[in-house]
């Protein structure tokens, strides 16, 4: 899925409108850092 969103990203910022393809790849790189565990707390 994160793949599928980046390659969508990819032609926005190549092809089409710069803001959109920087808002699209920006939320994709939110959702990977939230989803990845890096900001949950460390188990003791």
């Amino acid at each position: 899925m994160f793949l599928l969103l980046l390659a969508a990203g990819a032609p926005h910022l190549l092809f089409g409108d710069l803001q959109e393809g920087l808002t699209l790849l920006g939320f994709v790189l939110v959702t990977l850092v939230t989803c990845s565990g890096l900001f949950e707390p460390a188990e003791t």
